[in-house]
Formats: structure tokens, sequence, C-alpha cells
């Protein structure tokens, strides 16, 4: 039920007395209560960052509520200090402000809770939209492709970094219109600058790799330091490459195993291809669901046909052109059609890291699910968006103490006392 994000509204003094002592144990044990007072002094507080920290964690793992939702229900959390809501608005903007700070820090404390070893980081971005059509330029909360499906809703762009185990890395927030393979060079860069890590493999989406991105690691001394595997687009490849890697005889047949034991048989073909390891995987399964969605589209496309007025600039989307260049007629494009057919059932994966063996590869592109999970939890059993606040220093702080809520769930997720999200 937690990961659907269904809770009981109004939780047991008990189950809230369980949450203050767990919240504000695991805050001591990162130290956050000394980097609270610590700012507190710098900008010279009258009122504890600390609580209204503790408070609003212990609602966001809980019963997620809006700060005004959470004055009226602090007294479930029994033994913590009584906060005003004035404090929890102005909290925000000072998580905001000390944002990057924050995250270098939590990242710094790592170690002290056994997290794994850095040298593989899983990158992919997400979507948290407002109920607001409202936008203002230079502002964060802009108009974009959302990932939630919500038209005509602003919304912020939030990249995630996570490491093999889920644990976050940092994040990064943009505004609603940034395209998503435009954030990936400032995260990789940030990983390099401020990180000081020396070796890492980067994972991705083929969503991450335009070919500025590409060039981030070809050139220079980030393709010193940073290595990546992503999914590639086989239909961008010269006509040299695709017929190789569309062609099975030039396929090997193997049996991986997987995590969890099973034995799975795959068929794949590598070469090199602009400095670059190539790795091309069929699947018959993969074909058949790839026919199945393009026979959709032509199906759409013919109905499509039959109200000229709604086609435009959907026209090559659902295979159809323009019929004897005229442009208020459309008929289907057979050629195109016959050549999608040829990419079925192939996926292509791409590195530059030579070393690396199919399987490899392959299983270090699977455990991109880590950062897909990760948003699920923010999304659902954190409850992050639809987002309320207007100004780019409250929404800021409110990601960021999503952010660390979904950083204490994972270091006490054994607990049997905690619903977790996972």
């Amino acid at each position: 039920q937690a990961e659907d994000g269904i809770r009981d509204r109004s939780p047991s003094r008990g189950l809230g007395d369980v949450y203050k002592r767990q919240v504000q144990g695991l805050l001591r044990k990162i130290g956050m209560d000394t980097v609270m007072k610590r700012f507190e002094r710098y900008h010279k507080l009258s009122y504890s960052l600390f609580d209204c920290l503790a408070l609003m964690l212990c609602n966001r793992l809980q019963s997620p509520a809006s700060k005004r939702g959470i004055c009226l229900e602090q007294s479930d959390y029994i033994g913590l200090s009584s906060v005003n809501l004035q404090h929890l608005y102005r909290s925000l903007d000072y998580f905001a402000k000390h944002e990057e700070w924050l995250q270098e820090y939590l990242f710094k404390q790592r170690g002290k809770l056994g997290a794994s070893t850095l040298d593989i980081v899983f990158y992919d971005v997400t979507t948290f939209y407002f109920h607001s059509e409202q936008e203002k330029p230079g502002e964060l909360r802009q108009m974009g492709f959302g990932k939630d499906g919500k038209i005509g809703k602003t919304q912020v762009v939030f990249g995630l970094l996570v490491d093999m185990k889920g644990m976050p890395v940092g994040y990064r927030v943009y505004s609603g219109d940034t395209y998503e393979g435009h954030t990936f060079s400032d995260a990789v860069q940030r990983l390099r600058q401020q990180y000081k890590i020396r070796r890492l493999v980067v994972v991705a989406d083929s969503g991450m790799m335009n070919r500025g991105n590409t060039e981030l690691f070809t050139q220079g001394q980030i393709a010193a330091d940073f290595e990546y595997i992503v999914a590639d687009r086989l239909k961008s490849l010269k006509r040299t490459a695709q017929n190789y890697l569309c062609d099975l005889k030039n396929y090997e047949s193997i049996t991986i195993r997987t995590p969890d034991g099973l034995m799975i048989p795959l068929r794949y073909a590598t070469m090199e291809y602009e400095g670059k390891q190539l790795l091309c995987t069929y699947s018959e399964k993969r074909a058949r669901k790839d026919e199945w969605e393009r026979e959709k589209k032509i199906e759409k496309g013919r109905n499509m046909l039959k109200k000229p007025e709604l086609i435009q600039k959907k026209a090559k989307r659902f295979f159809l052109k323009k019929k004897n260049n005229n442009d208020e007629q459309f008929e289907l494009d057979t050629n195109k059609i016959k050549n999608d057919a040829r990419f079925d059932g192939f996926m292509l994966l791409a590195t530059n890291a030579m070393d690396l063996t199919p399987q490899q590869i392959l299983q270090k592109y699977k455990d991109l699910y880590h950062v897909e999970h990760s948003f699920r939890t923010f999304k659902s059993f954190l409850q992050t968006r639809p987002m309320f606040h207007w100004t780019d220093e409250r929404i800021k702080g409110h990601i960021f103490v999503c952010y660390l809520s979904y950083y204490l769930s994972l270091i006490h997720i054994s607990e049997p006392t905690r619903r977790t999200p996972i």
C-alpha cells in the first residue's frame, strides 16, 4: 500500500512517536542536528531548523500533507517541539540556499553508512508537476513535456543520480521546459568537479545521448575520467553498420544467468563504430512487441486519413506521407513501414568502455531500473507532486526535503517498525 501512496491520513499518536524517534535518531546519526545548528547561528535565526526539518520528514514518511496540514497534524508526533507555519515555509528557503552543500554533505556520509564504492552511477530524469498553468520567464515552473501525462500543467525537471544499491548520489532541478538530454552534461560535470570521483561508468537511456553529450565522452579530460553505457538508436547508424547488425547470421547465442538464478538465452552481435563499442541484441519477444506497436500506429494512421485536418505534423509518426506532393492529401508510406520492420526485435547499446564483455554491458544497463524505482518512490510513497509552492526557493526546498526523506528511508530500510517504500 505504501508504494501506491495509500496511508492512514490520521496516524495514531503511538505510531507518530515511533516515527519521531526514528527520524530524529537518523538525523543525528548523519550529523544533521549539528548542521542545522550551524545554519541557525550563521543566519541568526530565532527558531530551530532541526525541529522544522524533523517535523516535515516525519510527515513526509508517514502521511504527506501540505505545510499547513503538517502544522495541524504536528501533535501526532509526541515529543517534537511546536513549530509555526511561517517557520516551515522560511526553513525551505534556507534549505534551498544551501542545497548544493547539503547534497555534498550527504554524499560524504555514504562511507559512514556502509555504502558501496562508487564506480557505477545511473542517471535519469523525470518531471514533477504543479496544479497551476501560470508560468513566468526565468522561473523553474514552466510548461514542457511531462512524464506524468498532465497536459497543460507547469512542471520542473528532476535529474537524479543513484548508485548500484539505489542510494542517491545527488540531484539537480531544472526548469520545466528543459530537454532531458541537456541536463546530462551538467550532471556529469558536477560529479567530476564537486565529488572528485576518479573513474566512473555512467549508465543512461537513449534520451540522454544527443550529439553534444556523446562528444562529452569523446573529447578532452572528461573522456579520460568517465565512461558510459547508453541505449543508442540503430536507425541513426550508417547503412553499412545497420546492415551488419540487422543480419542475424552475424549473431552469437549465449545463456546468461540473472541475479535470481534464471538462465536466459541471448543472441547478440558486437562491432566497433566511430570509437565506441556497439552491442546489439535480438529477441523474438521484442520483435512481436515492436510489430504490434507499429500495427497500432498504422491503424491509427488509416483512421486519420478519414480526417486529414488531424494529420499535419503527425504524418510521419503514423507512417503517412503526402500524396503526389499534395498538401491536403495523404497516404500510407509503405516504404517507411517496410524499413521500420527491419529493426523489429533489436536493441542497441553503445559504450566507450572497450574492455567490457557483452554480459557486463547488459548487466550494467539492466541495473538502470534503480533510478526508475527511485522515481516511483518519490512520486507515490513520498508524494513529491503535485507541488503547490510558487517561488524557486520554496520549490527547491520542498524537493530537498523529499530527497532527504528518500535518503533516510534507505538507511533505515531493514527496520521492522518502519513501513518501507521498497
